[in-house]
């Protein structure tokens, strides 16, 4: 509905957005070239992974977040106010996907239907990663990418079914996916 509604508002076609003049350019490393703003996009998606996992390990709040995703019955009798875990979960989800909106801007074509391609990709990453695995999803993730870039360089033809067929793969030798354990 949202969709629909952006669709109204903005229309179908694509646009796309400038790179910012302050991260426009290229620097060099041991001889290659790199656009500075994907190594700003690296930066910020490591910042993230690291304040994400200092936030559910060493956090009050983040233990209880893993408490209440682990069994959120046994943890509200212990007095922990599940459906607030869940409030935060869903607002600090909503803040990392407005990021990675914004930070995505200049590297895709953008569209009101974009969001389903990303969604895609997103389950693959998590089913490869394990359910309820942080560090199996950033794992994943990692893995993907790079094979899916390999792909895009040796196997173009295929290149958009090589996450699949992973996804597959692992659906089949290791249910759990690579780091996710039986619930």
């Amino acid at each position: 509905m949202l969709e629909d509604v952006v669709q109204t508002i903005w229309g179908k076609d694509f646009l796309s957005m400038a790179t910012p003049p302050l991260l426009s350019g290229t620097v060099t490393i041991f001889d290659d070239i790199f656009p500075v703003y994907r190594l700003a996009v690296i930066l910020v998606a490591a910042g993230v992974a690291v304040g994400l996992t200092l936030w559910l390990r060493y956090s009050r709040i983040g233990l209880f977040v893993r408490a209440s995703s682990v069994d959120a019955e046994t943890t509200a009798i212990q007095g922990v106010d599940t459906d607030k875990m869940s409030m935060i979960v869903v607002a600090v989800g909503t803040g990392l996907a407005g990021l990675s909106g914004t930070v995505a801007g200049p590297l895709l074509a953008l569209s009101p239907a974009m969001g389903s391609f990303i969604l895609i990709e997103s389950f693959i990453v998590v089913v490869v990663g394990g359910l309820g695995s942080f560090s199996g999803a950033f794992l994943a993730a990692i893995i993907i990418g790079q094979i899916h870039n390999f792909a895009i360089l040796y196997l173009p033809w295929a290149a958009t079914m090589i996450p699949l067929i992973l996804m597959v793969g692992v659906l089949i030798w290791r249910p759990t996916g690579v780091a996710g354990s039986h619930v």
